[in-house]
């Protein structure tokens, strides 16, 4: 009896696990650095919990999917040209504390960074590769996640994850908000109102200087 009861448990908890990958197909938290000056979009991601993946000419990177063809048929050119057009990215960091990130992606540390996981089945995720040189892509290498998952070491400070899917929204669960450590207070204070009366499950704070990684040793 006791035996059958260990193996009911068991597959209990195989489905529990199965049921959590579902959820959340990779587990990780990521961040998302975002303005918050223009409160429709922010409303969007808290109410509709979801999170926008854009095409590769969309982002803000000139040289995303420019890749050197080592003896590529036209025939697969052209398939990775439709492919890139097709594949939607979504961009997230690893660190919450990044202080370019907070001034390039946050209005100047007067934004937020929302800690995060994606929930959408139809994605894969994949880190970026920082490199010195342009994606060299042969017959064998002739994947569009070569071409997209790779960028210029000048990019490296981003610490990027990407999502890549063909759907124009990513399914997400908000686990924090970090405000900017240079919202005034009575801001901070309103936007926290804001977001908890959406979900009171999101907890709320504003970062502060200390926490920041501005590069200095």
């Amino acid at each position: 009896l006791f035996y059958n009861r260990i193996i009911d448990l068991l597959l209990i908890l195989k489905m529990l696990i199965k049921f959590v990958k579902i959820m959340n197909p990779t587990g990780e938290h990521f961040f998302k650095y975002r303005g918050i000056s223009n409160l429709r979009y922010l409303l969007d991601i808290l109410i509709n919990k979801r999170l926008y993946a854009a095409r590769y000419d969309e982002l803000n990177d000139p040289m995303e999917g420019v890749y050197i063809a080592d003896r590529l048929t036209a025939n697969t050119i052209g398939l990775l040209r439709n492919g890139k057009y097709k594949t939607r990215i979504c961009s997230l960091s690893k660190n919450y504390n990044n202080g370019l990130m907070w001034s390039h992606y946050a209005e100047s540390h007067k934004g937020c960074c929302l800690e995060l996981s994606i929930t959408s089945r139809k994605c894969t995720c994949t880190e970026i590769n920082y490199t010195d040189n342009m994606t060299t892509i042969d017959s064998h290498t002739a994947d569009v996640g070569n071409i997209l998952s790779v960028k210029s070491k000048n990019w490296k400070y981003e610490e990027e994850f990407r999502y890549f899917t063909e759907m124009t929204y990513l399914k997400i669960n908000i686990h924090k908000i970090f405000l900017g450590m240079r919202m005034a207070k009575a801001e901070a204070t309103f936007y926290k109102k804001v977001i908890q009366a959406i979900d009171s499950n999101i907890e709320v704070r504003q970062i502060n200087e200390a926490e920041i990684d501005f590069g200095y040793i």
